[in-house]
């Protein structure tokens, strides 16, 4: 009965052209190589265990067919697919971002089932996108591994079932070998050049030249081994699907079958013109030991950590440089102008100074803990890189839930300062850290609330979507998209400062009250880690406003599939975050050299009485917004809060701005002339 019901149900299913789709949900949208992607029915309208494919019917293949995908039901309303090395293969390992319909077909007692998604919602789904962590996974498994294959005289590919033989040595003999392609003078030895003229392929060039010189000597013809998977019976175009009784799918899992083997690997061959699969006995002796790929990969990611982490100290010293000559130009004196060109490496000397410094740990300070308290703090601020959007390629890893990621990371900073200021045994440090608790913790409520507003637009986490979600012109930025974005970006930016302990919200550090505050009891290196994360803090918070607020790298007029084919577009994208990066650093550090203290009390009070409730109406208003506006309304609600929010308040201060400089450049004139009559 159970199953009758299932075959009426997937009849209904698959004939239903009722308002509701039969696929309601497919998720995640943007997938990697080695993930699973779910799709979730409305009903129980799948039988488990049956053949289950998955077709994404806008998405093309290769040869021009919709990529389809096999799966396999996990319940009757689920069904999951692994994204492996056959789709990429099917895709030719390009970036396709396309919005689709989606299909899953099941075969039940020779018929063959189907179930849609709804056409006019279409899943906007982003395949193989591009970033460090890809490119990371890719090259460890090109770098590790396979070395079974040259061995055995052979190379694979994936295909529909599992891997097919894409090329085979043949038995070889070096006599034979050398007559064929040695060429006058006759040496012996065979060079690249002569072995092209004699139309042998690069990969068994490769393959006999055992120390990669480009010349193929009589020793190493004497060390070759015989094609030992043609020996063994293996054939050009055999599908291999099994290795001693295991799938196999991707060239990896057959590389790996030899080194769990003990004398023999049973290798399950489907061949053509034969009807039932045959078993091929291959040999293990003498295999060649395999190079383990998580170490080619942990050595490959810890470098690239090192090239992230690299300009983290150099983008501290240039923000503090900066932050003294407006501080200097602001209060009529001189900056830094002696150290290296207009005083910019002043950076570098202060950060020597500082390294050269001693390290003291106070008598009664918990050591450990206080030695570590600085390094939490960098490792906080360092993985905000890891999903920071600099252009269209130039991300770390592009991760679903990216915008979770960088709010629980930043975390990571209040649990250092307590620390810090706990271990340090002071109650000057133990006041700063208390201060720095309450006042992070606090307005990281308003800050969450209004960034995942943002969220709410895109229907994605993912920071580089929410990039590419918005416009390159300045009214398709989500600045300007409602009011309720525009009241959520000042909040945000106002608790970013608080959290940032800048001015005026810098009461953690306050020198009047508690001399330096957190850090007092440190000295020399540990101590300008504080510092320093203050002022890539800067960085940070330019770059978050910059990528949900204004648009990040989006180029006017230009998409990001263009942005794709043309490397220059991308470094032309990332000077566009950079600069909008660079305009709000100016406005924090103009900020600080403004605005007088806040009180505790004053502090307090403008999270929890105004920014909480302030922040929770914009993400209810937002969800109103996006449900209950028209499509005219949005539309002219941006270029309405553009002109007049943007252009005209902007053009306002502007002429403030100026306003105030002539008068300022007056009023030291008129000093100056006084001085001198006098």
């Amino acid at each position: 009965m159970k199953r009758l019901a299932i075959l009426a149900l997937l009849v209904v299913g698959g004939c239903s052209s009722g308002p509701e789709a039969a696929i309601r949900d497919v998720r995640p949208t943007k997938l990697q190589l080695g993930e699973k992607v779910l799709v979730e029915a409305n009903g129980e309208l799948f039988q488990p265990g049956a053949p289950t494919t998955i077709t994404f019917d806008r998405i093309l293949d290769v040869n021009r067919r919709p990529l389809t995908i096999e799966a396999r039901a996990v319940s009757p309303d689920r069904v999951i697919a692994d994204v492996d090395a056959r789709v990429e293969a099917q895709l030719a390992g390009r970036h396709v971002v396309q919005k689709t319909t989606v299909h899953v077909a099941q075969t039940v007692d020779g018929k063959v089932y189907t179930n849609a998604s709804d056409a006019r919602d279409p899943f906007a789904m982003d395949l193989f996108p591009r970033d460090l962590l890809h490119l990371a996974n890719g090259f460890a498994a090109e770098a590790a591994g396979h070395e079974i294959y040259p061995w055995l005289g052979l190379t694979v590919k994936p295909a529909q079932g599992g891997v097919v033989v894409s090329s085979i040595a043949a038995k070889f003999d070096p006599v034979a070998f050398v007559e064929k392609y040695d060429r006058p003078s006759l040496d012996g030895n065979i060079s690249r050049q002569e072995a092209k003229l004699g139309g042998l392929s690069d990969a068994e060039f490769k393959r006999l030249d055992a120390n990669g010189d480009g010349n193929i000597a009589q020793h190493e013809l004497a060390a070759t081994d015989d094609g030992l998977a043609a020996s063994a019976g293996l054939k050009l175009g055999d599908l291999i699907t099994a290795a001693d009784g295991k799938p196999v799918l991707t060239a990896a899992q057959l590389d790996g079958a030899w080194q769990d083997a003990s004398d023999h690997v049973a290798l399950t061959v489907s061949r053509a013109g034969v009807a039932q699969p045959m078993t091929i006995s291959m040999p293990t002796a003498g295999k060649p030991d395999a190079f383990p790929g998580w170490l080619i990969l942990a050595l490959v990611l810890a470098i690239a950590a090192g090239l992230v982490a690299l300009p983290v100290p150099i983008i501290a010293g240039l923000v503090v440089v900066w932050e003294r000559k407006v501080s200097a130009y602001m209060q009529s004196r001189l900056g830094p102008n002696r150290v290296g060109p207009g005083g910019w490496l002043q950076w570098l000397a202060d950060g020597l100074k500082l390294l050269m410094k001693e390290d003291i740990v106070p008598t009664e300070a918990d050591p450990y803990l206080f030695k570590a308290s600085p390094y939490l703090a960098f490792i906080g601020l360092f993985l905000t890189f890891l999903v920071m959007p600099f252009s269209h390629l130039l991300i770390v890893s592009d991760l679903n839930i990216g915008l979770l990621f960088l709010l629980s990371v930043t975390s990571l900073v209040v649990v250092s300062i307590i620390m810090g200021g706990w271990s340090s045994n002071s109650k000057w440090s133990l006041l700063g850290g208390m201060r720095s608790a309450a006042q992070i913790i606090s307005y990281e409520l308003p800050a969450s609330v209004a960034l995942l507003t943002i969220a709410t637009l895109t229907g994605s986490l993912s920071t580089q979507k929410i990039v590419e979600a918005q416009g390159g012109a300045p009214w398709n930025w989500y600045l300007f998209a409602n009011p309720f974005t525009f009241c959520a970006f000042f909040i945000w930016f106002i608790s970013a400062l608080a959290e940032g302990n800048r001015t005026p919200f810098d009461l953690p550090e306050a020198e009047s009250e508690l001399v330096s505050g957190y850090n007092t009891e440190y000295s020399g290196f540990r101590f300008s880690l504080f510092p320093m994360v203050e002022w890539v803090n800067l960085f940070i918070i330019g770059a978050i406003a910059s990528m949900l607020f204004l648009g990040g790298w989006r180029i006017p007029g230009v998409s990001p599939a263009m942005m794709e084919q043309h490397w220059w577009l991308d470094l032309l994208g990332m000077a566009v975050f950079l600069v909008k990066d660079i305009a709000i650093i100016f406005v924090i550090i103009w900020i600080r050299w403004t605005l007088p203290r806040f009180r505790v009390d004053q502090m307090m009070n403008l999270c929890w009485k105004y920014f909480i409730p302030i922040s929770f109406a914009c993400f209810v208003g937002i969800l109103a917004w996006a449900w209950l506006a028209p499509p005219a309304l949005l539309m002219a609600t941006k270029f309405l809060m553009f002109a007049v929010l943007g252009v005209g308040c902007g053009t306002w201060f502007i002429r403030r701005v100026l306003f105030n400089s002539r008068q300022y450049r007056d009023l030291v004139l008129n000093d100056a002339l006084g001085r001198v009559n006098t």
